[in-house]
C-alpha cells in the first residue's frame, strides 16, 4: 500500500505535530503453499521521499526506492491514450518525462508539488485527506509494484494526469488560435454552417484530419469504441466525451449530462433534447433538435461529402488526392454561377493547409513549423489575412505558446509557465497577469501583478462535475452556485447572502421558474418540444407564444392582450409582422435574396432597400424611403473604407498596418479625426480636425487612468483622473474642479458619492438591488417598489405602469406626464402639460422620426454603424445635421 501523508495543516505535504492516521490492511488469505502453523504476516514499511533518496525500514530489510529509476520506455506505450496518435504522444511523453524526472523520488516530488499547488487553489480538491492512501495499491512482500498501476491508480493517477495536461501544452488563455466560418446558410432551428478552427495544444496540432494538421471543423464528430467497450465521442478541437460501458448502458464522465445509448448504432441525447445519431460505422449520421429540424451528413468512402438541412438546403464538400477538403460549395441559386465556393490549398505532402480562398478572391494564408523540436512541430506560425495584415505565434522548446504579436511586433504578448499549472501573461508595456489552472484545465484564479487586493485576485472554485461553485473577487466578495443532479443551476447566493432560486422541468431541463431574494419571480411553461409557450409574472399577467412545426414563433400575445402574428420563409427568416391593433393591414414585410441577405424591409413609412456584393455578401448600398441613400466600399478584410451619400458627401476610413482605424477623412480628404494607439493597442490619442485632441492612459488592468482634453494650443481644457479598487470599480475621479470619491457595497452597487464641495450622497438598496433610500446631505428620499420590482413612489413622485410593464404615467404634485407604447413596447408618444412628443420606427426597429410640438425631425440610420444616426432632416427634406464619426 503506497500512502502519501498529506498532513492536516495549511501546507498539505507537511505533517503537523499530533498528526496521525490509521489505515487498515485486510488480508484475504496466505499464498500457497499453505502453512497453517505460520500465523505471522510479514510486511515492510518504508518512507519514499523525493529530497533525500532514503527509505527507512522497520524490520530486517531496507532498499533505496527513491533512487530507483523509472523505466519510462517500458511504460510509454501502455500509458498512451488509445485515441491519441503515436507521433503526438512522442512529443507529449518527452515533455512529461522531462518534467517528472527519472526516479521514483522525482515522481514523488511531482505528486507533492501538484498536490500542494491544487490544494492552494482550492482546499476542497484535497479529497486526499491526511494519512489516507494516495495510490491505494497493495503489493505483497518481496514483490515489486507494477509501475503502471502506481501511475494510473486513484489520486496519483489524477495528479499524473494533471502533469500530462501540462506536458501537452493545453494550459493557457487560448484553446483555439484561429478559425473562420467558411460557409453559412440560415435555416429553421439550426443554421447550416461550416466552421473551421486550429487548436493550441500539442495533441490537437498533431491531429491529421480532413483539413490537414491541427485543423478541425464543427462536423468532425464521430464515435470510437475502445478495447474495453468504453466509447469516446470525438468533437472538434479535442472536445472529446467519454462514456464508460456498464453492462448494456453507458455512464458519462463527471460534468457531462448527455445520455449515450446503443440500438444497432450509437445515439447521444443532450439535456435539451438535441439528438446526435451515429451510423453503424460510428460516423455522425444526423443531428436533430426537438422540433424535428435535422442536418444529415452524407459520406463517400468514409469522407463527409454533404450536409443537408431538412429545409432542403445543402453544403457540398470535395476532396483532393490526399483526402483533404478542397472545395466547399454553398448552392445558392438555380445556376452554377450562383454557387459560393470556398477553395482550400495544401502543401505537396497534403499535411498543411496553406491557403483558403473565400468567394470574392479573398485569400487567407497560413504558415507552420515543419522542423524545430518534436513539441514545436506542426505549430501554426502565422496567419496572413486578405488585407495583408498578420497574426504571429511563437513557441518555446516545449511547444507552449510563448508570444503572440501583430505586424512589426505590434501588441506583443508573452507567455511563461510555472512548474505546476500557472501561466504568466505579459503585454508590451510589462503589465502582468498570472493565470492558475486546476486539475481539469479550468481557470481557477487570476492575479493581476501590480494591483493589490485583499484576496490575491479572483478565484473560481469548481466541483467534481467541473461546475463553478464559488467565485471570490479581489475584495473577498463571494458568490455561491448550486446545481441539481442534472447540472442545472438551481441557486445563486450573492455576497450579501441573498439568494436567487431556479427550477426546471425534468424532460428537457427547461427553466420553469425563478424566485428572487424578495420572493418575486416568473414562471415558464413549455410545449412538448420545449418551446416556451407562456410566462406568468408575479402580478398574475401572462405573456404567451405559439409556434409552427419547425419552432418559429408565429404569434406573440403580450401582457396587455395585444397579439403580433409572424410569417417565415423556408430558411426560417421572418417575412411579415402583423399587429392585431391594425386589422386588415400587414404592418411589416421583409424580403431576402438567395444568400439569405435582407434586401427590403417595408412598413408604413415606406421601403428600405439593401444591395450586396454577390461574392462577399457585404452591403454596398442602402436606399431609404425619403430618397436618401448610402453606398459603401470595403477593403479585403471587410472593413469599411468609404461611405458616400446621395449628395456626393464622402466619409473615408483609413487603417494602420495592423488593421486599426487610423483616420477618418471627408470628401476632399481633409481630416475629420485621427486615432493613435499605445503599444498594447489601446487608444492613446484622438485628434479632431480643428486641432482639439484628447490623450488617454491606462493602468495594468487596461482601465482608463487619465483622460485629458486639450485645445489646439496644448492648453488643458478638461481632465479626468481615475482610481480603482481591486475589483475594478472607480473609487475616485479628479477633475479641474476637485476630487469626487465613490464607495461600493460587496455587490458593486454605488453606495456613496462625495463631491469636491463636501456634498455627500448615499444610496441604500433592497435585497435585489432596488433603491430604498437616497440620502442627499442628510435629506432622505424614499423609494417604494411593487412585486415587479418597479418603482411606484420616489419621494412623492408617483409612477404607474401598464400590464406589459411599461411606465405610462409620472405624477409629480399636480403635474402628470403620460407615455404611450406600441405592441413591441417601443415608446411612441409622450404628453406633458405643455409639450408633446411622438416617435416613429421603421421595419427594422430603428427610431426614424421624432416630432416635438408638431415639428418633425427625421433620422437616417447607418446600418453598418449598428444603429448610429448618420444624418437628420426636417419634414421638407432639408438637411439639419450630418454625423461623420461613427
Amino acid at each position: 500500500m503506497f500512502v502519501m501523508a498529506t498532513g492536516s495543516g495549511a501546507t498539505p505535504h507537511i505533517l503537523q505535530p499530533g498528526d496521525s492516521g490509521r489505515i487498515p490492511v485486510y488480508y484475504l488469505g496466505l499464498k500457497q503453499p499453505w502453512n497453517f502453523s505460520d500465523r505471522t504476516v510479514e510486511f515492510e514499511l518504508g518512507v519514499l521521499v523525493g529530497e533525500s533518496a532514503e527509505q527507512v525500514a522497520l524490520g530486517e530489510s531496507s532498499s533505496s526506492v527513491a533512487d530507483d529509476p523509472i523505466d519510462w520506455p517500458a511504460l510509454k506505450e501502455e500509458m498512451r491514450p488509445e485515441w491519441m496518435p503515436a507521433d503526438a504522444w512522442d512529443a507529449i511523453w518527452e515533455n512529461f518525462t522531462e518534467q517528472v524526472g527519472s526516479t521514483w523520488g522525482d515522481y514523488a516530488s511531482m505528486l507533492r508539488d501538484n498536490m500542494w499547488y491544487l490544494f492552494r487553489l482550492n482546499p476542497s480538491y484535497m479529497h486526499i485527506m491526511y494519512m489516507q492512501p494516495i495510490i491505494g495499491l497493495f503489493v505483497p512482500l518481496g514483490e515489486d509494484p507494477d509501475p503502471l498501476a502506481i501511475l494510473q491508480s486513484r489520486d496519483a493517477g489524477m495528479l499524473t494526469a494533471f502533469e500530462i495536461l501540462q506536458a501537452s501544452a493545453a494550459l493557457g488563455p487560448y484553446s483555439i488560435l484561429t478559425g473562420d466560418v467558411d460557409a453559412y446558410s440560415p435555416a429553421p432551428g439550426m443554421p447550416l454552417s461550416f466552421t473551421r478552427t486550429y487548436g493550441q495544444s500539442i495533441d490537437s496540432r498533431y491531429m491529421l484530419g480532413p483539413l490537414g494538421r491541427g485543423w478541425t471543423h464543427n462536423w468532425d464528430i464521430r464515435a470510437q469504441v475502445l478495447s474495453d467497450g468504453d466509447v469516446i465521442v470525438h468533437g472538434p478541437n479535442g472536445a472529446d466525451r467519454y462514456f464508460t460501458k456498464e453492462g448494456a448502458s453507458y455512464t458519462a464522465s463527471p460534468g457531462d449530462y448527455g445520455i449515450l445509448t446503443k440500438s444497432g448504432s450509437y445515439r447521444l441525447t443532450e439535456q435539451d433534447g438535441t439528438v446526435w445519431q451515429f451510423r453503424a460505422e460510428n460516423l455522425l449520421d444526423y443531428v436533430e433538435d426537438t422540433n424535428g429540424n435535422r442536418i444529415t451528413a452524407g459520406y463517400e468512402s468514409g469522407r463527409l461529402t454533404s450536409l443537408s438541412h431538412s429545409n432542403g438546403d445543402q453544403l457540398l464538400l470535395d476532396y483532393n488526392e490526399h483526402g483533404r477538403i478542397s472545395h466547399i460549395t454553398d448552392p445558392r441559386g438555380p445556376e452554377p454561377d450562383d454557387d459560393h465556393v470556398t477553395i482550400f490549398d495544401y502543401d505537396g505532402s497534403g499535411e498543411y493547409l496553406l491557403t483558403v480562398t473565400a468567394p470574392g478572391s479573398r485569400t487567407t494564408t497560413y504558415a507552420y513549423e515543419t522542423a524545430g523540436t518534436l513539441q514545436q512541430r506542426h505549430a501554426l506560425l502565422s496567419v496572413e489575412y486578405p488585407d495583408a495584415t498578420h497574426d504571429y505565434f511563437v513557441y518555446d522548446s516545449h511547444g507552449r505558446l510563448s508570444e503572440t504579436h501583430r505586424d512589426g511586433g505590434a501588441e506583443a504578448v508573452t507567455y511563461s509557465y510555472g512548474s505546476a499549472g500557472t501561466v504568466t501573461v505579459e503585454d508590451a508595456v510589462e503589465n502582468q497577469a498570472v493565470l492558475y489552472y486546476d486539475k481539469g484545465g479550468q481557470l481557477a484564479r487570476v492575479r493581476n501583478i501590480g494591483i493589490h487586493d485583499a484576496w490575491g485576485g479572483s478565484w473560481f472554485w469548481h466541483d467534481s462535475n467541473y461546475q463553478l461553485t464559488s467565485l471570490i473577487g479581489p475584495n473577498q466578495e463571494q458568490y455561491g452556485y448550486s446545481y441539481d443532479d442534472k447540472g442545472n443551476l438551481v441557486g445563486i447566493e450573492n455576497p450579501e447572502r441573498h439568494d436567487t432560486d431556479f427550477t426546471y422541468e425534468p424532460s428537457l431541463n427547461s427553466l420553469t421558474g425563478f424566485t428572487d431574494a424578495r420572493g418575486n419571480g416568473i414562471e415558464y411553461d413549455y410545449d412538448a418540444s420545449g418551446n416556451l409557450i407562456s410566462m406568468t409574472y408575479e402580478d398574475g399577467t401572462v405573456e404567451s407564444f405559439s409556434y409552427d412545426s419547425t419552432g418559429n414563433v408565429i404569434s406573440w400575445t403580450n401582457r396587455c392582450g395585444n397579439t403580433t402574428i409572424y410569417g417565415y420563409n423556408a430558411a426560417g427568416q421572418m417575412t411579415s409582422k402583423d399587429y392585431d391593433t391594425t386589422p386588415g393591414l400587414t404592418d411589416y414585410e421583409y424580403q431576402y435574396d438567395d444568400a439569405g441577405n435582407l434586401i427590403s424591409a417595408t412598413g408604413p413609412e415606406g421601403t428600405t432597400a439593401m444591395t450586396y456584393d454577390p461574392d462577399t455578401d457585404w452591403m454596398t448600398r442602402i436606399d431609404y424611403p425619403g430618397g436618401q441613400f448610402f453606398t459603401f466600399e470595403y477593403d479585403n478584410a471587410g472593413q469599411r473604407t468609404k461611405r458616400t451619400d446621395q449628395d456626393g458627401n464622402v466619409v473615408n476610413y483609413l487603417y494602420d498596418s495592423v488593421g486599426r482605424l487610423d483616420q477618418i477623412t471627408d470628401t476632399s480628404d481633409a481630416l475629420i479625426v485621427d486615432y493613435e494607439y499605445d503599444e498594447v493597442g489601446q487608444l492613446s490619442r484622438k485628434t479632431l480636425s480643428n486641432g482639439v485632441y484628447a490623450s488617454y492612459e491606462y493602468d495594468n488592468g487596461g482601465q482608463l487612468l487619465h483622460l485629458v482634453n486639450y485645445d489646439p494650443g496644448d492648453m488643458v481644457v478638461s481632465r479626468f483622473d481615475y482610481t480603482y479598487d481591486a475589483s475594478g470599480y472607480c473609487t475616485s475621479m479628479t477633475t479641474l474642479d476637485g476630487i469626487y470619491t465613490y464607495g461600493y457595497d460587496q455587490l458593486g452597487q454605488l453606495i456613496t458619492v462625495a463631491h469636491p464641495n463636501g456634498h455627500i450622497v448615499e444610496y441604500v438598496y433592497d435585497a435585489v438591488g432596488n433603491r430604498v433610500e437616497v440620502i442627499d446631505d442628510g435629506v432622505v428620499t424614499e423609494y417604494a417598489t411593487n412585486d415587479m420590482n418597479q418603482y411606484t413612489d420616489v419621494g412623492g413622485v408617483i409612477y404607474a405602469y401598464d400590464d406589459d410593464g411599461n411606465m405610462i404615467s409620472k405624477t409629480e404634485g399636480s403635474v402628470t406626464t403620460t407615455y404611450e407604447y406600441n405592441a413591441e413596447k417601443r415608446l411612441i408618444g409622450v404628453t406633458a402639460p405643455t409639450d408633446t412628443w411622438t416617435y416613429t420606427y421603421d421595419a427594422l426597429g430603428n427610431r426614424i422620426a421624432s416630432t416635438h410640438n408638431g415639428v418633425a425631425t427625421n433620422y437616417i440610420i447607418d446600418p453598418i454603424g449598428i444603429g448610429n444616426v448618420a444624418a437628420e432632416y426636417d419634414d421638407g427634406g432639408n438637411l439639419i445635421a450630418r454625423y461623420l464619426m461613427q
